[in-house]
């Protein structure tokens, strides 16, 4: 693989450790309005193991851990979403 190949696909991983880390800041802050201290504490963990691995990453090539807590990531952020909106609907439809 040429240099800007690799270059390319490490700044793609990069990205995208530093894209989910914001979104998992995102859902940590949701979950703290919805009072769940358990699970917004869970986020901004995450998310700074995302920008630690992104660093990393930006320094040399990425091992399977990247990989690996970036799946992981994506799972927790994606399933922290999925249960706000529920809870945000569910408190709408009280009001």
């Amino acid at each position: 693989m040429t240099s800007i190949a690799v270059e390319s696909s490490l700044t793609f991983v990069y990205e995208t450790l530093i894209d989910l880390a914001s979104n998992a800041d995102r859902q940590a802050a949701r979950a703290a309005q919805l009072d769940d201290t358990r699970a917004s504490s869970a986020l901004f963990v995450l998310a700074d193991e995302l920008r630690v691995m992104a660093t990393v990453v930006k320094e040399a090539d990425p091992d399977p851990a990247a990989f690996d807590l970036l799946d992981a990531g994506r799972v927790q952020v994606a399933t922290a979403a999925l249960r706000f909106d529920a809870a945000e609907r569910g408190a709408a439809d009280e009001a």
